[in-house]
Order: C-alpha cells, then sequence, then structure tokens
C-alpha cells in the first residue's frame, strides 16, 4: 500500500521506464524450466543492489498459469530510503498491430517501495513492498486521479471481506483491503493481497509483504477471495505466493493458478 505523492519528476521518471520497457518487453525472451511449463520474461529493470525482472508461465496446452516478478535478495540492500516505484511490461503475443496481452486483464506491474511504512495507525506502518498487477494500460494508469472515486461500485465486484481503504490514489485507484488478513486480527503485517478499483473497474491486484517478512526467508502460498463476478474477462489468480528460493538466493511475488472468467 504506497500513499507517497507523485511529483512532475516522478511522472517524467514513469514515462522514460514506459519507453526502455517498450523496446524490452517487444523481444521477450522464452525460458523452459521443464517439460509441462515455460517461462516467457518480459523486462528487466534496476533494482537495488540488482535488478528485477517479469514473467508468465504458461502450461503444455499454452494456458497461463502464474504472472509474477524475481529479484535477488542482493537487491533488498540497495533500496533507497526513500518510497520508490518501478514499472515492468509483461509479454504481449502476436506480432505488429496484431499484439495482444499474453495473460489478458494483465498489462504490466508496477512495484511500490515504501522505505518507512505507512503513517501510523495504519497497520502497514513498516518498511514493506508491495507488487500491483495493472488490468490497465499504463496511459490509462497515469490518467487516475487522486481523491473520491465518483463511480459506485457494484458490490458483486467485490470479494467477501474486503472494505474500500479510503480515497483514490493518483495513478491506482481505491484499495480494497482483505479484513480477513492477520494484521486485522492483531498480529504484526507480514503479507497480504488486496484489489484496487477506479470508475467502477478493477486497476490492479496487489501482493504486499514487509521487508522484516522477506527477509525471513519463508515461503507463502495462499488462496485469495474471489468475487462473484468479473467485469472484464481474462484469466485471473486463485492464489499468491511470496518466496525465497535459496538455490538461486532469490525472491519471487506471483499470482498463481490463473483461471479463465
Amino acid at each position: 500500500m504506497n500513499t507517497y505523492k507523485v511529483k512532475l519528476n516522478e511522472i517524467l521518471m514513469y514515462l522514460s521506464l514506459i519507453i526502455t520497457s517498450v523496446f524490452l518487453f517487444s523481444s521477450c525472451t522464452k525460458n523452459s524450466l521443464s517439460s509441462n511449463v515455460t517461462t516467457y520474461i518480459a523486462d528487466v529493470q534496476p533494482f537495488g543492489a540488482d535488478s528485477v525482472k517479469s514473467w508468465v508461465k504458461k502450461d503444455v496446452s499454452g494456458n497461463p498459469i502464474s504472472v509474477g516478478i524475481t529479484f535477488k535478495a542482493k537487491a533488498l540492500t540497495g533500496l533507497p530510503t526513500f518510497d520508490t516505484m518501478y514499472m515492468l511490461m509483461l509479454p504481449m503475443s502476436g506480432t505488429g498491430m496484431g499484439m495482444n496481452m499474453m495473460v489478458s486483464p494483465f498489462d504490466h506491474i508496477e512495484i511500490d517501495w515504501s522505505a518507512n511504512g505507512d503513517a501510523a495507525p495504519s497497520v502497514y506502518n513498516k518498511p514493506h513492498l508491495d507488487a500491483h498487477f495493472f488490468t490497465v494500460t499504463t496511459n490509462d494508469q497515469m490518467g487516475i486521479m487522486g481523491g473520491m472515486d465518483s463511480v459506485m461500485l457494484d458490490a458483486k465486484y467485490i470479494p467477501k471481506n474486503c472494505i474500500a481503504d479510503g480515497d483514490a490514489e493518483m495513478m491506482m485507484g481505491v484499495h480494497y483491503i482483505d479484513t480477513t488478513s492477520l494484521e486485522f486480527r492483531g498480529y504484526p503485517f507480514q503479507h497480504s493481497y488486496n484489489y484496487g478499483f477506479y470508475g467502477g473497474k478493477m486497476t490492479f491486484v496487489e501482493a504486499m509483504s514487509s521487508k522484516a517478512y522477506l527477509e525471513s526467508k519463508v515461503n507463502y502460498t495462499g488462496s485469495i477471495a474471489q468475487p462473484k463476478s468479473y467485469k472484464m474477462g481474462g484469466y485471473y489468480p486463485t492464489q499468491y505466493s511470496i518466496k525465497y528460493d535459496a538455490s538461486t538466493d532469490s525472491y519471487t511475488y506471483s499470482i498463481d493458478n490463473l483461471i479463465m472468467n
């Protein structure tokens, strides 16, 4: 959950990232990790003391099963002392004017580093790292205004136990938080999964984790609360994971077990 205010220089940086990423993701690489799963690496960007990459995994039938980011543990040591965002594109299928999202409705990923956490009394008042998986284009994302969202959201699109966390954040939307998460039951914040909406439609889903939880190197995979209906068809996750791989000394945030809706 990122509450920093977007300033002109941050928007200009965002635009430069988009331009750079267009060249990178248009020629994504394909790595076969097994006979049943193929990983498409879309984008690589500088991140902390190292880099971060975005990817999509497909099964043997070509169906998307997972979307995520991966970065080396040493990247955490070089993160800045101020709030920062990083944008990564996701792979596309097709060529030229016929290019489409490989995993509709997901277009790109924004990583938000909150160096000091949200202002108290928020339960997210510790340093944390969020991965926003956006279901709108970068242009549409930049058009999202901060403040009150004037469009009423139909209840059938809101997962059970999720409530709006205040007004819309610029370039994000309104965060809908899962009130069943441990941080709302008297436990320190570790990880959570939230939804974002703006103008009556979903703008992102978010996997977030405290820096302390990442450094504990404990793996987590959990179920995601589902809405009664999705306004836009596509592949939506039923699980999310935050994992550490000792063999590569790396972390992964992912949305998993994608199901067509």
